[in-house]
């Protein structure tokens, strides 16, 4: 092997590898906005449910005073199906 063959394997095997690394570059950019996007939708949906959450509660809230009036509504409504 000649020292110009030699030249011309060094340029091939550096060509390639410059190809490789470009390559895995992008695929590593690709799969950091992949997880930036996962992470935007785990964000999106962890505020959905506590707003959902929120309106549980509230509604929980306004309806316990009536928890007693439903069970007596109950009793009376059995009571009459009874009778």
């Amino acid at each position: 092997m000649n020292v110009c063959s030699a030249n011309e394997e060094i340029v091939k095997v550096k060509r390639s590898s410059e190809s490789d690394v470009a390559r895995l570059q992008a695929a590593a950019r690709k799969a950091e906005m992949q997880v930036q996007s996962l992470e935007q939708t785990i964000e999106q949906k962890a505020s959905s449910c506590s707003a959902w959450l929120g309106l549980a509660s509230s509604s929980l809230a306004f309806l316990k005073p009536f928890k007693s009036l439903n069970v007596f509504f109950a009793v009376h409504s059995v009571r009459a199906v009874l009778a």
